[in-house]
């Protein structure tokens, strides 16, 4: 009989954090099938045993947890999925893991959950800017899934809290934007929008440090004879955590909550029950922002403050075309949608003129980034950038060539 991972009911206590204890778990399905080719309707067939070494407490709640793990057994990846971290530890290998673990008390082998973060994480193909997984697995004695995912050093917010106001590089702010958006595209291109974009769901790694070539305009040196290049961390992005994940075509009502305030966008936020994968859009837009700013665009303690906040960038929606010094728009375009969705609920737009976008950001942001944001952080959904069309975005074409760092140090 397998080792039960946890004492029934109770949590693991946090002591545990790098004890280095080794767990069996029997899961199902077999670990020598494949990710992609498993049915999902029902198990049958005999599971197999998982062997893994706790090294860390990541993440802990009543329902899910999250460890760092060594893994021991074999792999059940799609082709082309990237190889485990590996590091030396102890004399051998340590096979870094995260091990995601979700309670699901009616578990059942002939009535198994269903759960859109699983669904999405098998639909997918393999890319370096979405997390890998390489195992699931269901435990009926503990009546739990187990999600083995790529393991990553930390998350975006994280890094930007460790700069203490140190701006990043602009060739570092077009590495993982570029990055971040080329994993959002493949999730949309594969069906899905992810709900829920924020920096803590962009899971990163560092390499190493490298010399950026300085990037007009958003560059962080301060003499000519730095002018020419910039030294900075190298980051890997990879998009994550699809609990709140949906089908492109599928059809609402979907739920009002989605994703943390700050990055909700202005027709989520007027509880409009049929939106699309434009809402990751606008996060992204906000994202963006926050990485040059080091401090959110849009700080709302509530759903009204939220929207008071948006109106002070981007005024209220309005039909009368603002642009601004560089003739880009200055406020948030017309809405007459929201407006609507706005009086439905009794809220009114408070009557805002904009300032000037580039007012937000430090004197030299580059232009074409600036209108990159806006066009992300556009009122009406169909007016937004899409995926697609913001990597073919000015600002992704002239900072190409200053975000490019050695092959040895884009691993994993």
């Amino acid at each position: 009989m397998s080792e039960p991972l946890l004492p029934p009911g109770l949590p693991l206590p946090l002591s545990i954090q790098g004890s280095g204890m080794r767990f069996e778990v029997l899961g199902i399905p077999n670990v020598s099938e494949r990710i992609d080719e498993t049915p999902m309707s029902g198990m049958s067939g005999e599971g197999s045993v998982r062997m893994y070494t706790l090294l860390k407490v990541l993440y802990q709640n009543p329902s899910s947890s999250i460890y760092m793990c060594n893994w021991h057994s074999a792999l059940r990846p799609k082709e082309g999925a990237p190889p485990l971290i590996e590091i030396a530890r102890f004399g051998e290998n340590t096979r870094l893991i995260a091990l995601k673990i979700l309670e699901y008390p009616t578990l059942s082998a002939s009535s198994l959950p269903k759960t859109k973060e699983l669904d999405a994480l098998r639909t997918f193909p393999p890319h370096r800017n979405v997390i890998t997984l390489y195992d699931y697995f269901f435990s009926l004695e503990q009546r739990k899934l187990y999600l083995a995912i790529g393991a990553m050093e930390g998350n975006l917010y994280q890094l930007m809290k460790t700069r203490k106001g140190k701006v990043l590089a602009g060739g570092l702010v077009s590495s993982i934007l570029h990055q971040t958006l080329l994993g959002l595209n493949h999730i949309h291109s594969n069906g899905y929008f992810h709900r829920d974009l924020i920096p803590e769901n962009i899971l990163i790694t560092t390499q190493g440090l490298f010399d950026y070539p300085a990037v007009p305009g958003t560059t962080t040196t301060t003499t000519a004879a730095d002018a020419l290049e910039e030294k900075d961390v190298v980051v890997i992005a990879k998009v994550s955590d699809f609990g709140l994940a949906r089908e492109l075509d599928s059809e609402g009502p979907y739920t009002e909550y989605v994703t943390v305030r700050w990055y909700r966008s202005p027709e989520v936020l007027l509880q409009s029950r049929q939106y699309t994968s434009a809402i990751d859009m606008w996060a992204f837009g906000a994202i963006a922002a926050e990485l040059l700013n080091l401090s959110p665009l849009f700080p709302g303690s509530s759903t009204l403050d939220q929207c008071i906040k948006i109106c002070e960038v981007l005024g209220n929606p309005s039909d009368e075309a603002r642009s601004d010094e560089n003739g880009y728009p200055m406020d948030g375009g017309a809405w007459p949608t929201g407006i609507e969705l706005a009086r439905s609920i009794g809220f009114q737009f408070p009557s805002v003129a904009p300032r000037p976008f580039s007012s937000f950001f430090e004197a030299g942001t580059s232009r074409s980034l600036l209108g990159c944001i806006k066009g992300l952080l556009q009122y009406d959904p169909h007016n937004r950038l899409t995926s697609q069309t913001c990597l073919t975005h000015e600002y992704f074409s002239e900072t190409s060539t200053h975000r490019e760092v050695p092959a040895h140090l884009q691993k994993y």
